[in-house]
């Protein structure tokens, strides 16, 4: 029986969305990846291994079958978006490309209830694990016109490790 799921984003937007919409756009893609065993460990050997799934408009589409292990057995998923492969769970490096914050704006879902085959599609609810930083500047009325700015800074971490089971980073 095949696996699909069902993903959207918790109560705060994406980076590239517009407004206040905080759902996924058509073309985005997802990493899913999805085990039997523990719930806190993420076996060498698992049901569903970084398959991508695009996002269509309406539904996901995964870019290879993903089935599940029997009808029986606890399945454990984590899905990371933007896609990207991962080798370590508890401890993936992870790196801010300031120039394209879109792209950087990690996402992350578990459902680590223990689903099975009949629990399909799956759900996950999506949240980040970073942050974005938009700085407006206003002027009180001490100036005849509005003074030009030529540049703000602020200085934050470009690199981080990721803990997707419990979703920290450090």
């Amino acid at each position: 029986r095949s696996i699909t799921i069902e993903a959207g984003i918790g109560r705060l937007t994406k980076v590239a969305t517009d407004g206040n919409k905080a759902a996924f756009e058509a073309g985005d893609k997802l990493t899913l990846y999805a085990w039997t065993g523990s719930a806190s460990e993420v076996p060498a050997t698992r049901v569903v291994d970084g398959i991508v799934n695009t996002f269509e408009g309406s539904k996901w589409t995964p870019a290879a079958q993903m089935l599940w292990e029997d009808s029986a057995s606890a399945h454990f998923f984590l899905g990371v978006s933007p896609a990207r492969t991962i080798t370590d769970f508890k401890a993936d490096s992870y790196v801010l490309n300031p120039a394209d914050y879109a792209g950087s704006d990690l996402l992350i879902a578990t459902n680590l209830g223990g689903l099975t085959a009949e629990n399909n599609p799956v759900p996950l609810v999506f949240g980040h694990a970073t942050a974005r930083l938009d700085v407006n500047l206003s002027f009180r009325s001490q100036w005849a016109s509005a003074p030009t700015v030529s540049a703000v800074s602020a200085t934050a971490k470009k690199t981080a490790t990721v803990d997707y089971l419990d979703g920290t980073m450090s």
